[in-house]
């Protein structure tokens, strides 16, 4: 996960790779803290571990004039070779336990 504004950002890797042929239900949270550890992945309903790969935004903002971009970053570098879909944005940051109810509510839909 990637937040970024120019040359400043702040990016977090999961510590595990997920490139196994099957779905998975994946959401990132950030708290608009300006720092890395503010950035939360969680992978099948879980909190994923992760490394910070960077944390330069500082007092920057993440707010800026380039569209949101997701599965790549501007201009298509680094494109995602998977699929996206049931795509969801929210206006706040989820919780763990909103998370893990979202997991839970969409095996009802497909089975991964």
């Amino acid at each position: 996960a990637e937040l970024v504004n120019g040359n400043s950002g702040i990016k977090v890797d999961t510590v595990n790779t997920y490139n196994n042929g099957s779905w998975q239900h994946v959401v990132v949270t950030y708290d608009g803290s300006r720092s890395a550890n503010g950035l939360k992945i969680y992978v099948n309903g879980v909190a994923a571990n992760t490394t910070i790969a960077d944390n330069s935004l500082g007092t920057n903002s993440i707010l800026n004039n380039v569209p949101l971009t997701i599965g790549a970053r501007e201009g298509g570098n680094f494109a995602l070779t998977g699929k996206i879909d049931e795509l969801s944005v929210f206006s706040r940051n989820l919780t763990g336990a909103e998370v893990s109810t979202l997991h839970e509510a969409s095996k009802l839909t497909y089975d991964y």
